[in-house]
């Protein structure tokens, strides 16, 4: 009879042959079942950590601690280089496909907003230096192209060639920080509030409403025009009619004209002004100085300003006439004499014009250079007149303000 002896061991058991036992035999292989897995699989992540590299590319899979995102496939791991916008992420950082600067935004060729996606620091919303042929920000232009501008107290806000609002200066009442997103076809400003008007001609207001200037404005479209007073505001209908809300201390909402065929219309101070289709001026509100009893008659003035203290008219050739405090600023002795004249605005205690040579002529108050600090040159397109600063769009619709800072940036900070 023959005896057979059985050999025992003490190696730990291996059961597929990658060399290395299974851990619950005392081995290091953490899963003995598959010969695609053990350790040092991934050489490229590891000598001794337990993992699985089925493509054989020297990355585990993430399904075991590794960085393969894709394991099945030799030429998608952390270690190659990133093919851009095809959907495919090779290098397996988890990043967009289609975000090659990495700033955070896809190309705009891919259905993004990015408009250079080779260069990080440009992307929506950095900061555009202006001028220098580059458009850091994605918004279409080196520089805020304005078509016009208005002024309030330490703050002034603009309309851009495409509709869109930029405020800047004081923001106690959120004058800036309010200010609303979209396209609009006008703006007016004069204190602590703004006004601008939508393509249906709807009133949109921000800022300050302790009087309603805000809350009281209408609802509806179809207004044609509308103007910013220091507590109130008055917009023009489809028919030339007049409507005002807000403050009503010196008439300027009950005393408001209800007949029809306004073109025009000017809030100041706690007065407006109306111009119809002839010409003819129709004032109403706050007359303590005579801007308003002493204003001229008669038909034939193509333009009308109120300001604070005084109105300011220009008839058809050109002429400027200025009522109202006289005595400490000039507001109406000062005024220019001769005609010509083809725009003018006015302000708190001061007042400008745009001569026939297109250039700006102040007059008024001058104790922050608002008159004396003017920018020079020719063809201005529009002009808004603060407290103490106005500012001025130029030709190519470049922004230039001047006057007093403030110390809320209105002249420093204007875009």
């Amino acid at each position: 009879m023959c005896t057979y002896r059985v050999r025992q061991s003490n190696a730990p058991a291996e059961r597929l042959r990658d060399g290395y036992a299974a851990e619950w035999s005392g081995g290091d292989d953490c899963d003995d079942a598959d010969d695609l897995t053990y350790p040092g699989a991934a050489e490229n992540e590891s000598d001794t950590a337990c993992m699985t590299d089925a493509d054989e590319d020297g990355w585990g899979a993430e399904s075991r601690e590794g960085t393969d995102c894709n394991d099945a496939d030799a030429g998608i791991n952390p270690g190659t280089d990133e093919t851009w916008y095809d959907g495919v992420d090779q290098n397996c950082d988890n990043a967009s496909d289609y975000d090659q600067d990495g700033d955070g935004f896809d190309s705009d060729e891919h259905s993004g907003e990015d408009c250079n996606d080779t260069d990080a620091t440009i992307f929506p919303g950095a900061h555009d230096n202006w001028y220098d042929k580059v458009d850091q920000d994605c918004d279409g232009f080196d520089y805020i192209e304005f078509e016009s501008v208005s002024s309030g107290h330490g703050f002034s806000c603009g309309l851009d060639v495409r509709g869109t609002v930029h405020c800047w200066g004081r923001d106690d009442y959120g004058q800036v920080s309010a200010t609303p997103s979209g396209t609009f076809n006008s703006i007016s400003t004069i204190y602590r509030h703004s006004y601008v008007l939508d393509s249906t001609g709807s009133i949109v207001c921000w800022g300050d409403d302790s009087h309603g200037e805000c809350s009281g404005a209408p609802t509806g479209a179809s207004y044609t025009a509308v103007s910013a007073g220091y507590f109130h505001g008055c917009a023009l209908g489809a028919t030339g009619t007049v409507e005002c809300w807000g403050a009503d201390s010196y008439g300027e909402v009950s005393d408001a004209p209800s007949d029809a065929g306004y073109a025009t219309i000017s809030a100041g101070a706690q007065e407006s002004c109306l111009l119809d289709g002839a010409g003819y001026i129709s004032c109403w509100g706050w007359d303590d100085y005579g801007q308003i009893s002493d204003l001229p008659t008669g038909a034939g003035h193509s333009a009308v300003a109120a300001g604070g203290y005084h109105i300011c008219v220009l008839d058809s050739d050109g002429f400027i006439e200025c009522t109202g405090e006289d005595s400490h600023y000039g507001l109406a002795s000062d005024t220019p004499v001769g005609s010509g004249y083809t725009a003018i605005a006015a302000g708190a205690a001061f007042a400008c014009a745009v001569n026939s040579s297109g250039a700006i002529e102040c007059w008024g108050r001058d104790d922050y250079g608002e008159t004396t600090d003017v920018p020079t040159g020719a063809g201005w397109k529009s002009i808004g007149l603060g407290f103490h600063h106005g500012c001025a769009v130029d030709s190519v619709g470049a922004m230039h303000c001047w006057g007093y800072d403030e110390g809320f940036g209105v002249i420093n900070d204007a875009p």
